[in-house]
């Protein structure tokens, strides 16, 4: 039985797209193990939130003060707690694993390769630490997991990594996340968070990359073209280099509505009651709110670039997402449409059935074998 070593320290919190992600993971392995054992090695603050008794595995609480201490651990107190394990995998999900030599096989998890196709979205820090230590992550893990093919080819194409090196395993969202149809419940999240009966609703961070400057734009043209617009819901927490999205918000305030971050309890809900879910971001690793929109049943509009295609299928209309009249043209269609929006929401449906955590543990745990036969032929 392979023993991987599971490395979540870098999670600096359980909030947010990755550490969704992996505790989504770690669930669907505790139910489908795939033949291999597991250590989870997980901040001290976070141990708790990861144990459970199903499964053969067990958490190993580190005790890390700050990111530098973290760092100065992966490159030192990793290496030697592998050793004491005697693991046979260490899966480092975030990007990078250490620079230090390990003493079993490496596999290294990338969400998207935004540190070196989106710089501007980033932090100067960030990209240079991110840029180098993945460049050196390429050269030395024995394999990758990508989270869509599309990242797959980013990860190709940016570093160069062979495209036999790389497992795709995509993403997938909650059994929560389906149609509610329940009119009280409905009624109950419109009253909290104040919406009216129609609304076109985006769910993310609000921040440049997700492109909602060009849809504010394409809602604006919409408004001079016709009052039975519905009003605009950008549900989500305020990013970084937010200053001229909340600009642009405030002059549109009597028709767009931000109610902040919404609790995954409510977003079932949301998305149910929403007239259609837009989503046109210019880059995304996979595009779970995509997913988490056609589970429960909205039509949905969302970018014909990155993954976005690979997870809508054609279940939802695609457009290009730096096209500004595109995107009103694409809008004001559906709008106008209930049938089509009907069709969206079939296939939304039956196009969300195809993706589980359950699957996504299955093809976790075929890479975990994959690199350790891979590192055995290597030695």
């Amino acid at each position: 039985m392979l023993h991987v070593a599971l490395d979540l320290t870098s999670l600096p919190n359980l909030k947010g797209g990755v550490a969704h992600y992996l505790s989504e993971l770690v669930a669907a392995l505790r139910r489908n193990p795939g033949g291999c054992r597991y250590s989870l090695l997980v901040r001290a603050e976070h141990g708790e939130a990861f144990s459970g008794t199903e499964g053969p595995m067990g958490v190993i609480p580190i005790r890390i003060q700050s990111r530098p201490l973290r760092l100065l651990w992966e490159q030192t107190g990793l290496p030697a707690l592998l050793r004491r394990l005697g693991a046979d995998v260490l899966h480092s999900p975030h990007y990078t694993r250490p620079l230090t030599r390990v003493p079993c096989a490496s596999l290294v998890g990338i969400m998207d390769l935004t540190f070196f196709l989106m710089p501007q979205y980033h932090t100067r820090m960030k990209v240079l630490f991110f840029q180098r230590m993945m460049r050196m992550s390429a050269r030395t893990a024995d394999r990758f997991i990508a989270i869509s093919d599309s990242t797959r080819r980013d990860l190709t194409a940016c570093l160069g990594v062979d495209r036999d090196r790389i497992d795709v395993t995509p993403l997938a969202v909650s059994p929560a996340f389906q149609p509610v149809v329940d009119g009280g419940r409905l009624d109950a999240v419109r009253r909290k968070y104040g919406l009216p009966d129609r609304f076109i609703l985006y769910v993310g961070r609000l921040e440049p990359r997700k492109n909602l400057l060009r849809l504010l734009v394409a809602y604006r043209e919409l408004l001079e073209g016709s009052e039975a617009v519905p009003a605009l819901v950008l549900a989500g927490a305020w990013g970084w280099q937010s200053n001229e999205l909340r600009r642009r918000v405030d002059e549109l305030a009597e028709r767009v509505s931000v109610p902040g971050f919404v609790p995954d309890e409510d977003l079932p809900a949301l998305y149910s009651a929403a007239t259609l879910f837009v989503y046109p971001s210019l880059y995304e690793g996979f595009g779970i709110p995509v997913l988490e929109a056609m589970s429960c049943g909205a039509p949905t509009l969302t970018s014909a670039v990155s993954s976005m295609p690979e997870v809508a299928g054609d279940a939802a209309e695609l457009v290009d997402p730096t096209d500004t009249r595109a995107l009103t043209e694409a809008l004001a269609g559906l709008i106008a449409d209930p049938e089509r929006r009907a069709v969206l929401r079939t296939r939304g449906l039956r196009r969300a059935a195809l993706f589980s955590w359950d699957q996504t543990a299955r093809l976790t745990a075929d890479s975990y074998t994959r690199t350790y036969e891979q590192w055995r032929r290597r030695r």
